[in-house]
Order: structure tokens, then C-alpha cells, then sequence
């Protein structure tokens, strides 16, 4: 990854150091992970964010909370409130999304806003004149994802199951289930106890 050129917005979670930077290698603005002294690119902030908006710009207040990293991202294109989950960015509410019958104008939150999987957060809608006038504070219940749904199709069943053998005898870096940097049997292991608890 090269010598990091600039490092900011440092947030200590159990999973590790969460911080943006850039580095020699990596020019362009990106969040990252410091945990047992490996450092992970988690997301590219220069890229296309996951819904209808077409750039990352300065993301400000993240918060953390079971395993999960929210951030809200602010440009004059629009803002976003997003959720990085398995290192992986979703997005939950964009600038021009309707909510309540109304067009969504901007999205705020606060770094003290995430109470475990709830998240606080203000909106103010396109049809504020009056700046201030128009707006509404909503909670948010984030949710992670199935981790027995290793393909990702909203279901756990066996089609799950041999898709996870397959990258795991293959040494995919997907079958890194338990995330601690290689393909062993304590991922397999890993795996059949999530497979087992179902969703």
C-alpha cells in the first residue's frame, strides 16, 4: 500500500483502527482499517457511491457500532448516508430519495447519533425556502446481513452452503469467513455454526 501521504479522522473500534488517508500507492482518498497490525483498504472514497449519486466527496461523522460503520457524505452534488458492512458500502438515504412523500435535499447526522444498530439522523427536504423550516429527525435501524447467506441471495439454504465450499477449498479470499486474514479450518468451522443458526 505504500507510505501513507495523509491520515485523518482516526475512530477506535473493536474491529480495529478505523481512519482516512491516501498513500504513494493509493492516491486516491480511502477508508481504512488498522487491526493486529495489518492495515486493509476497507472502501475507495473517490469512487461511485453504492446508489444513484456519482461521487464520494468529504465524508464526515462515522460512527461504529456492531461491526457496522455509518458515515454521512456531503458534496454539492448531494449528500448520502451510508453503512459499511463485511467492507462493503450500502447506502441507505441519498440526496433525491423520497421519503415521507417528500424529496430528500440534504442528510446530516452526528458522530454520538448510533445507539448499537440505531442510527439518528436529520434530513431536509427539497422543498425547504425557508432554510431550517422544513425538516425532520429520523432513526434509522441498520441491520446486518445474514452471515449464514454467503451468496448474498436474502435466503441461507443449501445453495449457500456449497458456494461457501467451493471458495473455501478453492482458498478464495471470500471463505476468509471469520475475517482474520486467511482461509483455515476455523472459517469452515466458522461458517457450519452461522450455516447451523440460520437467519
Amino acid at each position: 500500500q505504500g507510505h501513507f501521504t495523509s491520515v485523518a479522522s482516526p475512530m477506535p473500534t473493536p474491529d480495529g483502527m478505523y481512519f482516512t488517508g491516501r498513500t504513494t500507492l493509493i492516491t486516491k482518498r480511502s477508508l481504512f482499517r488498522l487491526s493486529g497490525g495489518t492495515i486493509t483498504r476497507v472502501l475507495d472514497l473517490t469512487g461511485d457511491p453504492p446508489g444513484d449519486r456519482t461521487q464520494y466527496s468529504v465524508p464526515i461523522e462515522y460512527t461504529y457500532a456492531n461491526g457496522i460503520v455509518t458515515f454521512v457524505d456531503a458534496a454539492e452534488n448531494g449528500s448520502g448516508l451510508y453503512a459499511v458492512i463485511n467492507d462493503q458500502a450500502h447506502a441507505i438515504l441519498e440526496t433525491g430519495d423520497i421519503l415521507d412523500g417528500k424529496s430528500v435535499l440534504s442528510i446530516n447526522s452526528w458522530i454520538n447519533a448510533r445507539d448499537g444498530n440505531r442510527l439518528a439522523f436529520w434530513v431536509r427536504f427539497s422543498d425547504d425556502t425557508q432554510y431550517q423550516r422544513d425538516q425532520a429527525l429520523y432513526i434509522v435501524t441498520i441491520t446486518p446481513p445474514c452471515a449464514a447467506d454467503f451468496n448474498g441471495d436474502t435466503s441461507a439454504d443449501d445453495f449457500d452452503y456449497f458456494d461457501f465450499l467451493s471458495a473455501f477449498f478453492a482458498d478464495d479470499p471470500s471463505a476468509d469467513f471469520n475475517g482474520d486474514t486467511g482461509v483455515y479450518d476455523f472459517d469452515y468451522f466458522d461458517f457450519l455454526n452461522a450455516f447451523g443458526a440460520g437467519c
